[in-house]
């Protein structure tokens, strides 16, 4: 018991000269400060939190403030905010990095040397999300599949709970953390510069600069006219990079692409619809789903000029027509029909005073025009008409003991020969009509079928289109030879004065050929601006030639399309 009593007294006289001792006299013991959070309550505009330093400490303090993490997370994700230390007390509000009902833990903190002190913690529900703040992202720009790395704060290391935008495309996240996200850019139709946008819990934050996704941008183009076929280069940035593509169109039609790199788009300029001829559009571009139009524009000529105005309502899609002083006289079912080169007006000139027909022979001898034959529905006629164009009066003529309709038909010396089409003697037999003596002849065969509009005459000689061939008239043998291979031989002809002859075929694309005498070929002379046809449909042209131009339609009877009923003129 003594020896307990002697201990005791010694451990007394210990703390007892302890507590009169000076302060240097123990450094360690008072070296760093002692912290204690007063308050952590949260509001509206955060947590705000207050703590004191209750012990100073003889170490030099480098930092005081306060650290803070959601209780659900790890504590590595701890937040940190600097605070001035004031008269003993640090005061702060808490606001980066907060989620809405969540349970943080807070603890003042003083960094002394390369050590860092706590209070003792607390912890507070806050009411409010902090809004997402960006700082920074890289690249800057790029095309689908780019991945951005963006800094800032106030984000969250689940990237299910975290979004990123661009404009209206929405990022797919592959990384996050409190203060980075990585997203990559999807493919998609939008492209340009826009802010990027991260969303979390409801808050949105936006960055100042822009990011710019990569989209097909047009510059300019080696030309800004052509006629179908021709080779253009279209020049700009972006054009590769999508999962199809690139393709250039305009107005709806399609380019050939023949070539192409991610600045460039060598193309071959498309055959255009009636409306897409000889008017500027602006050229649009697809890489993949990204769509962009040129600031300038392209036009597609077709080398025909204005169209003239509408006629009167034809009955028929057939109507066969001469030139005579500057018009052109069409004969329409059962009346002539005019078109004046001059006043560029239409008007019905007179009335037929025989059968209606449609399919007839319808040539110019002199000042006399001559209608032969037709047809209307089963009745087919071989009756011979004179009609005067300058007085509008008709003369019926002897007529032939035979019937024909739709055939191929040209005038030389005065006369008018035909073949083909439906001929109750002999469609593949060619007929003389001589007008003085109202007399037909029956001359050789021809070799091979022929039907409207497949004949033409040239500086005194005359042609029919048979099997891919032109073939030339020797009249004093009465026999025929090839000129030239034309291999589109279901064709319109026409001639230019006497000389220059053009063709138009009826089942492709309405391209009119121009025959070269030197060489005996034809080539593209300009592209039929009118409506056109199908491999199973037949456009039936109608129209005439004067000195220096060709007219040339299609026309319809019950077509409400503005490419029917009205002529081309080309001009060559």
């Amino acid at each position: 018991m003594k020896t307990s009593f002697s201990r005791y007294a010694l451990y007394l006289l210990f703390f007892c000269l302890c507590c009169c001792a000076k302060e240097e006299e123990f450094p360690k013991g008072l070296k760093y400060p002692y912290l204690e959070i007063q308050q952590a309550t949260a509001d509206d505009t955060g947590i705000k939190v207050s703590a004191s330093v209750k012990i100073q400490g003889t170490a030099n303090v480098k930092e005081y403030g306060f650290m803070y993490h959601l209780i659900s997370e790890k504590k590595q994700n701890e937040k940190r905010v600097q605070v001035t230390l004031t008269n003993k007390k640090l005061e702060s509000v808490l606001s980066e990095g907060l989620v809405a009902r969540g349970n943080f833990q807070i603890r003042a903190y003083a960094i002394v040397d390369d050590k860092t002190v706590y209070s003792p913690p607390v912890s507070a529900v806050s009411l409010i999300s902090s809004r997402p703040a960006i700082m920074d992202f890289s690249p800057k720009e790029g095309p689908a599949f780019t991945e951005i790395t963006i800094t800032g704060s106030s984000f969250t290391t689940d990237p299910y709970r975290i979004e990123v935008y661009i404009g209206p495309i929405r990022l797919q996240v592959m990384a996050a953390d409190f203060d980075k996200v990585v997203a990559r850019v999807p493919d998609g139709k939008h492209f340009g510069s826009y802010p990027i946008r991260v969303v979390f819990n409801g808050q949105e934050g936006e960055s100042e600069e822009s990011f710019k996704v990569w989209g097909p941008e047009l510059v300019s183009m080696s030309r800004y006219e052509g006629i179908p076929g021709d080779t253009v280069t279209l020049f700009g940035k972006h054009f590769s990079g999508g999962r199809w593509g690139p393709y250039a169109r305009l107005n709806g039609l399609d380019f050939k692409v023949l070539s192409s790199t991610d600045t460039k788009l060598k193309m071959e300029v498309p055959f255009g619809k009636p409306e897409q001829f000889d008017t500027p559009y602006p050229v649009s571009l697809t890489a993949g789903e990204k769509s962009a139009a040129s600031p300038f524009t392209f036009t597609i000529h077709s080398n025909f000029g204005a169209a003239t105005a509408t006629s009167p309502n034809m009955q028929y899609d057939y109507v066969a027509s001469f030139e005579a002083d500057g018009k052109g006289y069409f004969f329409d079912f059962n009346r002539v029909v005019s078109y004046s080169t001059t006043t560029g007006q239409w008007r019905e000139e007179s009335q037929f005073p025989g059968v209606p027909r449609n399919f007839p022979i319808w040539r110019r001898i002199g000042d006399k025009g001559y209608l032969i034959g037709g047809m209307d529905g089963n009745r087919y006629y071989g009756d011979v008409w004179e009609y005067d164009f300058r007085t509008a009066t008709w003369l019926k003529k002897q007529s032939p003991s035979f019937s024909m309709y739709y055939v191929a038909s040209f005038v030389l010396d005065g006369k008018i020969y035909f073949a083909g089409g439906t001929n109750s003697r002999s469609s593949y037999t060619l007929w003389q009509y001589n007008p003085q003596t109202e007399q037909f002849t029956e001359l050789n065969r021809v070799p091979g079928y022929v039907s409207y509009g497949r004949a033409f005459t040239r500086n005194g000689k005359a042609f029919l289109l048979i099997q891919g061939n032109v073939m030339v008239y020797n009249q004093a043998a009465d026999s025929w030879e090839v000129d030239s291979p034309f291999s589109a031989t279901d064709s319109y002809a026409l001639t230019i004065g006497d000389s220059e002859v053009y063709l138009l075929p009826l089942k492709e694309k309405a391209v009119l050929y121009h025959y070269q005498a030197s060489t005996k070929t034809w080539e593209k002379a300009a592209f039929y601006p009118g409506c056109t046809t199908d491999y199973y449909y037949t456009l039936r042209f109608s129209g005439f030639a004067t000195s220096n131009a060709l007219y040339v339609g299609a026309f319809s009877s019950n077509s409400t399309s503005s490419c029917y009923n009205r002529l081309y003129p080309f001009e060559p």
